[in-house]
């Protein structure tokens, strides 16, 4: 679990200070295009700018998916996860209150 932990804040970080990739070598098919595709435009862009400015807190792999806690409005920060499988993203929760179309920015 070490080497995935490693592996996955090693790619965190590249994205953060490149601007380049999501991370698709650790969820299977999650690409850009696919997360624009789930999420309003204006989700996609505070999602975007949450994420250059380092309001990801935590983020861990355990087996298919990935729990995160990210910085948001509220004093306790959102807790994600994202599950996966071969074919892709399989499911994605977070406890904040967005209830529109699509994942929420977090």
């Amino acid at each position: 679990m070490e080497g995935e932990r490693s592996t996955l804040t090693t790619c965190v970080e590249s994205t953060r200070r490149n601007g380049v990739g999501w991370c698709e070598t650790m969820i299977p098919g999650l690409s850009e295009p696919v997360i624009r595709s789930q999420t309003t435009k204006q989700s996609y862009a505070r999602g975007r700018e949450y994420f250059e400015h380092g309001a990801v807190l935590s983020l861990t792999r355990r087996g298919r998916a990935i729990k995160a806690e990210v910085e948001g409005n509220e004093y306790i920060p959102y807790q994600v996860r994202i599950e996966f499988d071969a074919g892709g993203v399989t499911g994605v929760t977070c406890t904040c209150a967005y209830a529109w179309r699509g994942w929420c920015k977090h």
